[in-house]
């Protein structure tokens, strides 16, 4: 089918969620002393304009790459990554048309990283048999190389994960997905391109996996986040983080960072990292560390809701950083029972933080609308880009500021 495509551009409504806090103190200063001025409020955030692509799927199976994983970049132009009938897709967002290119003809479960016009996309191919493939690009997505076999896919989801960075000047990536035998967890497998040559992948069977996210900086150790049951199940179930030995893709000090926790998404911006997730009764969070993963705190966007979290009935949050810009998205339901039925009154929801985390914006990219999929999102020189899946169409939201 040809590609529809159509553009439209809108304001957002902005709703300024965290400002300065604080109030009045008793004081024992004379009477002559001059009273303490109120700290001024927190400048009103600008309004930022909203680009809308979409692209007709007609009446494919469509599906988006899942919260741990990632589905758009930007290279000289936003590549995306989605399956249409489990035929796998790289997609250009060109100014004219998006132009798609066919990566693989049975496949899915698929994740895409870029370090400027260099991607590496990850997938799942189905047949002949189960494999974790690799696939790169060094023009942004226009060509691909040769299909990479990585190792088995087991035959529950794999969910793999992947990033590129620069170690000593050479380009390196790094993989990361779940070895579930179903829909129960599995070890973590893990594996890096050391410049070289793809290393054969490592199994940590201490892990009890289940979908990883990955984050990398350059000369730095990748590090991987991944929802653990080792614990065991419900409030049980968190997240652990490692660091990967950037020679064998072995992962090194692995420990519990969150409990409970589900279904994580990472990302780091300078020494500023940030997780997303939901927990076993449908509440979405997004929690910030500064000290390596030692302590987090979070932002409490959902005013009125007990708790710190982004939203007390939401789930498969979404995360994404660079400079001081940070990105939350995720799926909003009108209540919990909802979210757990993951029913069609499911809206996309949006977060975005300018100054690093402390002050936030809710955007809604698409609206008021409905039935609106798995998102996935990416901050790329202060500009954000989410992807998701809608009603017989994928859409491409571009936020930009004055």
């Amino acid at each position: 089918m040809t590609p529809h495509h159509t553009v439209l551009t809108a304001i957002a409504s902005l709703l300024l969620l965290a400002g300065c806090g604080g109030g009045d103190s008793a004081m024992s200063a004379a009477p002559a002393s001059p009273p303490v001025p109120a700290p001024a409020p927190a400048p009103a955030p600008a309004t930022p304009s909203i680009t809308l692509h979409a692209l007709d799927t007609g009446t494919a199976t469509v599906a988006v790459p899942l919260t741990s994983q990632q589905g758009v970049v930007f290279a000289d132009v936003p590549v995306t990554l989605h399956s249409e009938d489990n035929r796998l897709y790289a997609t250009r967002w060109e100014d004219a048309a998006p132009v798609k290119t066919l990566l693989a003809a049975a496949a899915n479960n698929g994740s895409v990283a870029a370090r400027g016009q260099h991607l590496l996309a990850v997938y799942v191919q189905l047949a002949p048999t189960r494999r974790v493939i690799a696939r790169e690009s060094a023009d942004g997505g226009r060509t691909w190389g040769a299909e990479v076999d990585l190792g088995a896919a087991p035959a529950g989801p794999a969910m793999p994960a992947a990033c590129v960075w620069q170690r000593g000047g050479t380009l390196r990536r790094a993989v990361a997905w779940s070895d579930q035998p179903s829909q129960s967890e599995g070890p973590l497998v893990t594996a890096v391109h050391d410049g070289s040559a793809w290393r054969a992948p490592v199994r940590d069977t201490s892990a009890e996996s289940s979908g990883a996210a990955l984050a990398c900086a350059d000369d730095e150790a990748p590090e991987v986040v991944w929802r653990d049951h080792r614990h065991g199940s419900g409030s049980q179930v968190a997240l652990y983080h490692a660091r990967l030995d950037p020679a064998s893709g072995a992962t090194q000090s692995a420990r519990r960072i969150v409990q409970p926790g589900y279904d994580p998404s990472m990302c780091r911006s300078g020494t500023r990292r940030f997780v997303g997730f939901h927990t076993g009764t449908n509440d979405a969070h997004v929690a910030r560390s500064d000290d390596d993963w030692l302590t987090l705190t979070e932002p409490d966007l959902d005013d009125g809701a007990a708790g710190a979290q982004l939203d007390d009935s939401g789930k498969f949050v979404a995360v994404a950083c660079s400079g001081e810009v940070v990105a939350a998205a995720w799926g909003d339901w009108p209540t919990k029972h909802d979210a757990d039925a993951l029913a069609s009154t499911r809206q996309l929801a949006l977060a975005v933080s300018r100054d690093g985390g402390t002050q936030w914006q809710l955007l809604r990219p698409a609206d008021a609308d409905t039935d609106q999929a798995t998102a996935t999102v990416t901050v790329h020189d202060g500009r954000v880009l989410v992807l998701w899946r809608a009603p017989s169409m994928l859409r491409l939201a571009t936020i930009v500021w004055p």
